[in-house]
Order: structure tokens, then C-alpha cells, then sequence
């Protein structure tokens, strides 16, 4: 079986780069010819590992709207026309307008790592925000429509997205990391990992770690991402004296060991495609404080079980879930070992028997 994933770029440290990597070396080294075009890798390398199995391609056209994803639709179809694949897979960027009108005779799939409000979230301004953001949404659902299956991580979104397509499959996340060794969930430390973006609601994290400190000074915070608020957020640390109680760690290919290194996960995003950091801290043996995201962290974190669902920007409930994990070694210990339980369902071969099973379903 031969199958091509198309992605923007393999060189940020996202959640997106992480899991088709993760995916397309798993089913290389299971026998099948996998190869990863990208629009815009240029000279960089990909930030995670790949099986050298797996064939990298570089389109070198970018797949920005207009004249760029023109350039890049006419590439596509050249490569695909060589390669010859029998499945063809977007990400959900771009390249799914250019994939929809592809002239390739293989199955076509996109899988779509956000939620279905993200344009209506994105572009939260009056009334030109929502006439774009319903622009761009019905644009996505046309091309949408055109695949073999829309693919989405969480049965919420599934729901959201069967009111306006018939081709919906939904397939969660696999683990994509690699535990050496569980959290004794003894270390004073809590961890959060993300792109440093504003829908991660970074800002109201570091109020929370502030009013944390006041009841456990020795505690830390750790932040492993990078992103276009780094700046703002480490003047914003250094302005409330936190310089050494919150750190700006950049990203680490190497995150299990950092988790390793932690006593639980803090996630205070405004909204999630999945929550991949979720089930990797989970997967650490560490409980898990989240905001109830609308998709992604409600599926994922049973309340009071594995960790806390807290509505989102409640400052204080946060803190006091913190508190209490910090408090009460019990407690921490206990939903420690049922966020690892949690974890094991999303295990990759557990993951990938889903998608062979999707892909066995396609049209010949």
C-alpha cells in the first residue's frame, strides 16, 4: 500500500508535525511505502523523528491562499502523478483545497487535527470576523466533501460536523511519545507544554502559578513551546516577579523526560482540537488539571478521576485544584496511576489498527 501525507511543514514542534510523523514512520515500518510532500520545508529539517522508511518530499511552493496555492496545487499534482499512490492524505491545512480538485485517482483523506469552530473562535471580532470565519468554514466543508472521509479526533466535533457532511470517520490521537520511565510525582514541579499562541490562554496560567505561590512558594512551573508570545510572556513573568518559579523552556523533542521530572500537567487552553499533551502526560503518570474545553479535554480526563475539568479562565478554581494535588500526596498519587490507565487506549497500535481498518474500507 502506498500513501502520501501532505502537511505545510515538518519543521515546527507542534502537536500536528508530532503525530503524522509518528504515523507515517508506524506504517512504514509495517510494510507499506509512506512518503510526507510538504509545502514549505526548504532546507530545515523535521524537528521530530522519522523512520528512514519513510520518503520526504519538498514541494517548495508554500500553500498560502492564492497565487502560492495555485503554484502548490499544480506541484501536487505533478508528485502525485509520479508517485502514484493509492491513498493521498491531507492534514486539514491548505492542502485540502488543492487535494479536493486533484485529477489522482487514489482514495483521498483528510484528517483534521482542529475543532470545527476554530474560524468562528480565530476570528472572534463583530460582524466581519463572523462573515469571514463562515466564509472560510464553508469553503473547508466544500473540500471536505470531496474526500473519501473527513476524519476528526473527537466524537464531540464528529457530531458537530455530521450536520453538514455524510463522509465523517472519527479516529483519536495516538500517543506519540516514547516513556523511558513514569513521574514519582514527587518533584515540586508542574509542567505545561504548548505553543506559546493566545488560544492556550497563557496569560491567565501564569496568574494561576502566581496565586500557587502564595500558598506553596517552593513549587515551579515549567513551560516547554515556542511560539510568537514568548517575548510578551517572559516581560509578563518578570513583571510579577516569577523569574525562577515560571520558566520559559522552549520546545523539547525529548517531553516524556521533562514530564518525567513533574508532579502533574496544567492545560488552561480556550479550546482544543484534541489535547495531545493530555494523553501524554497520562501516559507519564501524571494527573492532569485542564480547562473543560468544549471538544478534546472533556472526552479525554474523567473529573475528580484522572485529574480536574475546570470552566475555562476560573482562575481560582484552578488554583485550588493545584493546591490540593500539592496538598494531598494521596490524591496526586491516585490520579496519577488512573491518568496512566487512561492513556493505554490510545496506544499507536491500538490507533493504527483504526486507520488500517479505515483504510481497508476505501473504494478500490
Amino acid at each position: 500500500m502506498k500513501i502520501v501525507y501532505l502537511i505545510h511543514s515538518l519543521h515546527n514542534p507542534g502537536g500536528m508535525e508530532r503525530v503524522v510523523s509518528v504515523k507515517a514512520s508506524w506504517l512504514a515500518e509495517h510494510g507499506c511505502d509512506v512518503w510526507i510532500l510538504t509545502a514549505s520545508l526548504r532546507s530545515r529539517k523535521p524537528f521530530f523523528p522519522l523512520s528512514d522508511k519513510v520518503s520526504v518530499m519538498d514541494l517548495g511552493t508554500g500553500d498560502s491562499f492564492g497565487p502560492a496555492l495555485r503554484r502548490y496545487g499544480k506541484a501536487l499534482e505533478c508528485a502525485l502523478e509520479d508517485i502514484c499512490p493509492d491513498i493521498c492524505i491531507s492534514s486539514g491545512g491548505n492542502e485540502i483545497y488543492a487535494l479536493a480538485e486533484s485529477r489522482c485517482s487514489c482514495a483521498k483523506i483528510a484528517e483534521y487535527h482542529f475543532s470545527r469552530d476554530k474560524f468562528h473562535l480565530k476570528y472572534a471580532f463583530p460582524l466581519f470576523g463572523r462573515i469571514l470565519a463562515d466564509w472560510r468554514l464553508a469553503r473547508l466543508t466544500a473540500a471536505a466533501a470531496k474526500m473519501d472521509r473527513f476524519v476528526v479526533l473527537t466524537k464531540a466535533d464528529r457530531r458537530d460536523w455530521e450536520r453538514s457532511l455524510s463522509n465523517v470517520e472519527q479516529i483519536y490521537n495516538p500517543l506519540t511519545i516514547n516513556v523511558k520511565e513514569l513521574s514519582t510525582l514527587e518533584n515540586e514541579r508542574f509542567v505545561a507544554v504548548g505553543r506559546l499562541s493566545a488560544e492556550k490562554n497563557w496569560p491567565a496560567m501564569i496568574e494561576i502559578w502566581a496565586k500557587v505561590l502564595v500558598r506553596h512558594p517552593e513549587w515551579k512551573l515549567d513551560i516547554y513551546g515556542d511560539g510568537k508570545l514568548r517575548d510578551s510572556l517572559q516581560k509578563r513573568i518578570d513583571a510579577m516577579g516569577l523569574r525562577g518559579k515560571v520558566t520559559l523552556c522552549g520546545a523539547d523533542p525529548d517531553i516524556a523526560a521533562r514530564m518525567a521530572q513533574a508532579s502533574g500537567l496544567l492545560l488552561t487552553s480556550e479550546r482544543e482540537g484534541f489535547g495531545l499533551v493530555l494523553i501524554e502526560a497520562a501516559a507519564c503518570a501524571l494527573p492532569l488539571v485542564s480547562s473543560a474545553c468544549p471538544v478534546g479535554p472533556l472526552e479525554l480526563i474523567e473529573d475528580g478521576v484522572s485529574g480536574f475539568l475546570l470552566p475555562c479562565g476560573d482562575t481560582d478554581a484552578f488554583v485550588e485544584a493545584v493546591c490540593r494535588l500539592i496538598e494531598d500526596r494521596e490524591l496526586r498519587l491516585r490520579m496519577g496511576r488512573n491518568a496512566l490507565e487512561m492513556s493505554r487506549k490510545f496506544s499507536i497500535d491500538n490507533v493504527m489498527g483504526r486507520w488500517l481498518e479505515l483504510f481497508r474500507s476505501l473504494p478500490d
